[in-house]
């Protein structure tokens, strides 16, 4: 019951004007593209596409060290997205 209601328009907004997330109400959308906050994001939930991910730990690790090596100047960012992607790539062909 309690999902239900929360799921209604109203209530809908309400939370995400309070915990500053997407909405996930398609008719809510339009009202969050102009939040500074999560407008960006209201603006790709309808278009954006996930991918399979064999193991999201290990690519969420693999993506960080890319990240922080560029960060800190111990890579290109050219060098970590190939780094990566070859990492990525070995790990879902397992």
């Amino acid at each position: 019951i309690f999902l239900n209601w929360l799921s209604k328009q109203p209530q809908a907004q309400k939370y995400a004007q309070e915990t500053k997330r997407p909405v996930s109400r398609r008719d809510l959308v339009a009202w969050q593209q102009s939040d500074l906050d999560v407008g960006v994001f209201a603006k790709q939930s309808l278009i954006a596409k996930s991918w399979y991910q064999a193991d999201n730990l290990a690519i969420e690790r693999i993506l960080s060290e890319a990240i922080e090596g560029v960060i800190y100047g111990q890579s290109s960012a050219g060098d970590a997205i190939d780094k990566a992607a070859s990492q990525v790539t070995l790990l879902m062909q397992k």
